[in-house]
């Protein structure tokens, strides 16, 4: 029997912080051993020492600095991927329709310049090229759609996010001059004037978009109130676009 036993004192049990910490430190020596983490593993790991933090504020026991650094830390380092992640998106999106659109207009060219050949066979050898430059926008067109899905997804990943670190939620949200690009630059649309010898006073919360790529999808639109339900009326028309264009 121990002299504490002998004593008539009963045993204190180890500080609770001090197995959470010694845990955390195996955990993390067995985590460097298995690089690269996923994205899963380090969410995981956050949640792990944000609820041993929880577990020893509970218990009442004085908060470790270490501890709170590596929560912090981890959800820093996720939240850089994600934004990394998005703007890498982006970036591809618009070299994609780049592509898109010098396709096309390499195509008007040849389609326009085949009228002036004197030859049959030049003419069916120009259609064979019109064909083949159709065929790589169809597939640009499908790439596009498949990027336009992993910024979505991202997009959700992100509005997640938001609920665990509120103060960073302005980054998220879209600025009114990509809407502009999006609309009247990448989608082709432009804004109809009014007519100034009317004397009919313009709605002010309504304004024509006139697409030239695709007459179907010139509609009269209300004016978004917040970027972000500007954003929605962009990849809107976008979707109505691609859809005209592949039926």
């Amino acid at each position: 029997m121990s002299q504490a036993h002998a004593n008539g004192a009963s045993p204190q049990p180890e500080p609770f912080y001090q197995t959470t910490v010694e845990t955390n430190e195996e955990q993390q020596e067995q985590n460097s051993a298995e690089e690269p983490r996923s994205h899963l593993d380090m969410w995981a790991t956050t949640l792990v020492v944000a609820q041993d933090m929880a577990d020893v504020l509970n218990d009442g026991v004085e908060e470790e600095v270490e501890m709170t650094y590596e929560a912090l830390d981890q959800t820093f380092k996720w939240n850089e991927r994600r934004r990394e992640k998005i703007e890498n998106a982006r970036n591809e999106l618009m070299r994609v329709n780049r592509q898109v659109e010098a396709k096309r207009d390499t195509l008007e060219k040849m389609k326009a310049s085949s009228t002036m050949r004197e030859t049959q066979a030049e003419i069916y050898s120009l259609e064979q090229a019109s064909y083949e430059e159709a065929r790589e926008i169809k597939n640009l067109d499908a790439s596009v759609a498949s990027i336009k899905a992993q910024l979505a997804k991202l997009q959700t990943e992100s509005e997640e996010l938001e609920q665990y670190e509120p103060s960073r939620s302005p980054d998220f949200v879209i600025g009114a001059s990509l809407l502009k690009t999006k609309l009247y630059h990448e989608l082709g649309f432009v804004q109809v004037q009014r007519d100034p010898d009317s004397t009919t006073e313009p709605t002010v919360d309504k304004f024509f978009l006139r697409c030239d790529c695709n007459p179907e999808a010139s509609r009269v639109i209300s004016k978004p109130e917040t970027n972000r339900e500007g954003f929605e009326l962009a990849n809107e028309i976008w979707d109505l676009i691609t859809e005209k264009q592949t039926n």
